[in-house]
């Protein structure tokens, strides 16, 4: 009978725990000390305090001034369209004697990224070495800010790969071996219209090449830990012609970290907050957005209070 008690007992307990009522927190209100006004667009001067004062005592206040990176229409938006894609990069050769063979850049939408003979050839790749200055010399060279977003046959909707091919049709013998061609630098940015910028990749690393060779394995692209490139691998020597690719994770040429708020008040804030402080540093015409949150363990309930601040040059 005790074990049956406490049973329901424990039952109960966990029924309530998950069953706390949460109230959407409608008693929280914003107003500020600002007097100057056009229509319903609060205006201030670059540099001035604006205090914004509250009525209610929600759980938790976030504030977004409105300003790149820190607005509330994008908090929870990790894909936009933005105004270009810039690839960069750096090339140059492992050796002055040999064979230079070809290495060519390219890039696809609709590559699986599964590294195999038959999914590299199905997949569309667009030539781009055009777009791009290649070393000729052991000296390194770059190539070049390109906007991959805007060369023909690349969707800027959806992710890109972005590959090097190093090809060879000469047999190697002791004395004709390939030179290695080494990628020193990989980057690819994303900009948009409101000033920011993501850099999704700052080296080969981050950019997650990986390697695949379809013809004569004796040469083939490796990673270096040391200097952070690829080269191909020209001490052995093969019977053959050479097929090597290295190709990129999918790069998506839409994404941006999602906006951050700034924390008014949360679960650790003793006491009533009944103000915040703020002052805009740039000039321009924003919509500060205050989000108030009451929550649970499993349930969450919030409000906005939004209002048009136009900051203006002193």
């Amino acid at each position: 009978m005790k074990k049956l008690i406490f049973i329901l007992l424990t039952s109960v307990a966990l029924f309530s725990c998950n069953d706390v009522a949460v109230n959407t927190p409608d008693d929280f209100t914003v107003n500020t000390n600002i007097v100057a006004k056009a229509g319903d667009t609060i205006v201030i001067t670059k540099g001035d305090t604006v205090n914004f004062n509250f009525t209610g005592n929600p759980d938790y206040i976030t504030f977004f001034p409105g300003t790149p990176g820190y607005e509330y229409r994008y908090s929870g938006v990790a894909q936009r369209d933005g105004d270009s894609s810039l690839v960069y990069f750096s090339t140059k050769l492992g050796a002055t004697t040999g064979t230079t063979g070809t290495l060519t850049v390219l890039a696809s939408n609709d590559f699986t990224g599964t590294m195999d003979s038959a999914n590299i050839k199905k997949a569309t790749w667009v030539p781009v070495t055009q777009k791009f200055k290649l070393a000729t010399t052991t000296t390194a060279v770059e190539s070049g800010k390109v906007r991959i977003d805007t060369i023909s046959g690349i969707d800027k909707k959806r992710p890109v790969y972005f590959a090097f091919r190093f090809v060879s049709d000469s047999i190697k013998t002791t004395t004709d071996i390939t030179k290695p061609w080494m990628i020193t630098a990989f980057s690819f940015t994303n900009y948009f219209s409101n000033g920011i910028t993501y850099q999704l990749a700052n080296d080969m690393r981050s950019a997650g090449f990986v390697t695949k060779s379809l013809k004569n394995s004796s040469n083939y692209w490796y990673f270096s830990n040391s200097t952070l490139t690829f080269a191909i691998n020209a001490k052995s020597v093969g019977t053959a012609g050479d097929e090597d690719w290295v190709i990129s994770r999918a790069l998506d040429m839409r994404c941006v970290p999602a906006d951050a708020g700034l924390v008014v008040k949360s679960l650790k804030t003793t006491g009533l907050i009944t103000s915040y402080s703020y002052v805009f540093t740039q000039t321009g015409v924003f919509t500060a957005s205050f989000v108030a949150k009451n929550q649970s363990y499993d349930t969450a309930k919030d409000v906005v209070r939004q209002m048009i601040v136009k900051v203006v040059n002193p």
